[in-house]
């Protein structure tokens, strides 16, 4: 699935099980997307292999992805790293053993979702560093195929009305003021983006430029 995908589903997790802190979402939804830190692989070893693209695919992402960040050992230290993250504000207004917990639930939910959503031929290992047991399925979708895309999209789409309805939405995962602007637009309560200027736009069309990456990329490279 799209990394978008992964960061709605993570922070809609956050918002049902009644975290009031913005913060807290946040932690939440970015543990969400977590597993694919290991992106950086890719365009390592792009440059390593003299802008070979196929090589770096073969012999590194496609091997890499999937295996080390995708599995229950990612996942406890991702729980344990919110837990950590979450004790900073006032004591009344903490709650680092939910937030830790979620955190570990969503990063497990990216690997069930990437197992849906891969390919049969791009398994994960849901048990290492215990175990190199692999898993996929048979009847799973490729990631550049139209269902991973039909969830992106589904997901701005819910983005904006939640927005509109709460005055908040997994946007505040990247900024909480762009999120505010956001909200305010789709409420008809701003036309333009507050103060700031410059470094405001640069956040909202760099959010923007990830989102069509994130869309695009896989159509493009067939992965």
């Amino acid at each position: 699935m799209q990394v978008a995908a992964h960061l709605v589903i993570s922070w809609f997790s956050a918002e049902a099980a009644g975290l009031k802190r913005p913060r807290d979402r946040r932690i939440v939804a970015l543990s969400g997307v977590a597993p694919d830190i290991d992106a950086v692989a890719y365009p390592a070893a792009y440059l390593w292999f003299g802008f070979d693209l196929d090589r770096a695919y073969a012999e590194v992402w496609e091997p890499v992805h999937h295996h080390y960040t995708h599995g229950i050992g990612f996942a406890l230290l991702t729980g344990g790293v919110a837990w950590w993250l979450a004790r900073a504000g006032p004591e009344f207004d903490r709650k680092p053993f939910t937030v830790a917990v979620l955190a570990c639930l969503v990063s497990l939910a990216h690997v069930f979702c990437d197992v849906i959503g891969a390919g049969p031929g791009w398994p994960v290992f849901p048990l290492w560093p215990i175990s190199e047991a692999a898993w996929s399925v048979s009847w799973s979708w490729n990631v550049s195929d139209w269902p991973n895309s039909a969830l992106t999209f589904s997901g701005l789409a819910m983005t904006l009305i939640y927005a509109r309805v709460a005055g908040r939405s997994p946007v505040e995962s990247i900024s909480t003021r762009l999120d505010g602007w956001m909200a305010g637009v789709t409420r008809g309560e701003a036309a333009t983006p507050p103060a700031g200027g410059r470094k405001f736009r640069i956040i909202v069309y760099g959010v923007l430029l990830a989102v069509s990456i994130a869309i695009v990329t896989p159509l493009i490279f067939g992965l």
